[in-house]
């Protein structure tokens, strides 16, 4: 398959699962409406999961039954579009959840369909749709249709060990065979061209026509679906994470024998786990800074402001940005002072600014004012127990903000595989890129439990920022 019928089949494949998602992720928001505060952590797990579950160990869990059903010619690409749809449809639920209000509320719109009911012609009820589209509920669902499209659009980690077709797979491919970084760029603009011809009527749907008030993250409306909300987390919970970590975990623990013999693929795993981390934290912490810059004053319902300029880069993909950034880091006068390793976090950094944008914009919507002014006025307070109430409050509103900004950002960058891939120098590969790379050759039990202790160390890190959360909450309000 060419790079032309590779972009054309991921277009299309693209589209299908985010068309898919859409009407999935409307019964789960019904049915989230009508779950108890004391469940809904749990709940928001088991659907968070798939998403959380590194692309590559789900790819190289099931790589060897797709190829073991490689004469059936269309199992890996179903078996690729209910992964991905597993994978993304907690994404699209999270953007649908805090996405702000729009111009036109769920009763007005429900007004207007009330006053056209009788005699409504067929030219009306499309105006009726178009306005649901730009001024109602209709936007939110727009924009996230644009971020599972964008999603899928650029997946690479799991099509590569899925063994489906993707421009993003063959581009890749390609430029580690040697294909010239010009004609990378150059055989980019394909994609690119299809990308923006798909984004541009979404920008204009759901660029305007927002409130400046934001809705409740969690409104409380029994519409049912609470069946299909059940049946579809536990599915995609078992199908997209615990099948994939049980059999990585079967196959790896014939291997921790082998691996208890060489002492050194342990130290080895951990620098490269550290190695990681490092690149991830760095490069989310001045993305979030970034993000934080954009939000600040720009408002949705004030339209596009220039700030909002800073997110275009990073809609284009990591491929894109890491041939981008490796063609700016070989200008001789940039090449002879930038250091290493500043081409591989700076296009960490680009990639990650939607990212960081879109969860700036979630935790905006569960801004609680008044409790702020509280926590500020108890810790200016002369009475001990109030400061610590005060510092409490403080740290459950603006500390919880800033850990769920950085993590998710430190998760995605540490097991991003393009821009690693790519741009990272020799001496400072992560260790998700290194096994990646192992995993073309097959499977064994020693790959197998070196995937499973990759992904446990940034789990280990996230479990002792936990652990001292709970202890900076301790003596606040719980």
């Amino acid at each position: 398959m060419s790079m032309w019928e590779g972009t054309l089949w991921t277009w299309l494949r693209s589209v299908l699962i985010a068309c898919t998602a859409l009407p999935i992720i409307g019964r789960l928001d019904l049915g989230l409406n009508g779950i108890r505060s004391s469940r809904r952590g749990w709940v928001w797990g088991l659907l968070l999961l798939p998403l959380l579950t590194p692309g590559f160990l789900v790819g190289y869990a099931y790589g060897r039954g797709v190829l073991a059903l490689r004469e059936w010619e269309w199992w890996n690409e179903i078996a690729y579009v209910l992964l991905s749809l597993g994978r993304w449809v907690p994404l699209g639920l999270l953007i649908v959840r805090l996405a702000p209000a729009s111009s036109i509320s769920p009763m007005g719109m429900h007004c207007l369909q009330m006053a056209r009911s009788s005699g409504q012609s067929f030219t009306e009820r499309l105006r009726d749709w178009g306005t649901w589209l730009r001024f109602g509920e209709g936007k939110k669902y727009v924009l996230t249709f644009g971020v599972l499209f964008l999603a899928t659009f650029h997946d690479f980690d799991l099509a590569a060990l899925m063994g489906v077709e993707s421009w993003s797979v063959w581009l890749f491919d390609a430029q580690g065979a040697g294909l010239g970084l010009g004609e990378s760029l150059r055989r980019f603009i394909g994609p690119l061209l299809v990308e923006l011809m798909t984004l541009v009527p979404i920008l204009w749907l759901a660029g305007r026509g927002w409130r400046g008030t934001y809705v409740s993250v969690f409104r409380r409306d029994r519409n049912g679906g609470g069946a299909f909300l059940t049946v579809w987390e536990v599915a995609a919970a078992a199908g997209g994470c615990l099948v994939p970590w049980g059999l990585v975990a079967y196959e790896g623990g014939a291997g921790l024998a082998s691996i208890g013999r060489q002492g050194n693929q342990w130290v080895g795993l951990l620098q490269e786990g550290i190695n990681g981390l490092v690149a991830g934290g760095t490069s989310a912490l001045f993305a979030i800074l970034i993000s934080r810059w954009v939000c600040g004053r720009a408002d949705l319902k004030e339209g596009w402001t220039g700030r909002w300029l800073v997110l275009v880069p990073g809609l284009f993909g990591p491929l894109a940005v890491a041939l981008v950034a490796m063609a700016v880091f070989q200008i001789s006068w940039i090449a002879r002072y930038a250091p290493a390793g500043l081409s591989w976090l700076t296009a960490l950094i680009v990639w990650l600014i939607p990212m960081g944008v879109l969860l700036q914009l979630g935790l905006r919507s569960r801004g609680v004012p008044m409790a702020m002014h509280l926590g500020e006025m108890l810790k200016g307070s002369s009475n001990i127990d109030q400061r610590r109430g005060g510092w409490g409050i403080w740290w459950k509103l603006r500390g919880d903000e800033w850990i769920w900004s950085v993590v998710p950002l430190v998760w995605w960058s540490y097991f991003d595989l393009t821009i690693s891939s790519m741009l990272a120098p020799a001496g400072a590969v992560s260790a998700p890129v290194r096994l990646f790379n192992q995993m073309h050759y097959g499977h064994s039990a020693m790959l197998s439990a070196l995937t499973g202790g990759a992904v446990l160390i940034p789990v280990g890190l996230l479990c002792l920022l936990m652990g001292m959360r709970r202890i900076a909450l301790r003596g606040g309000i719980r």
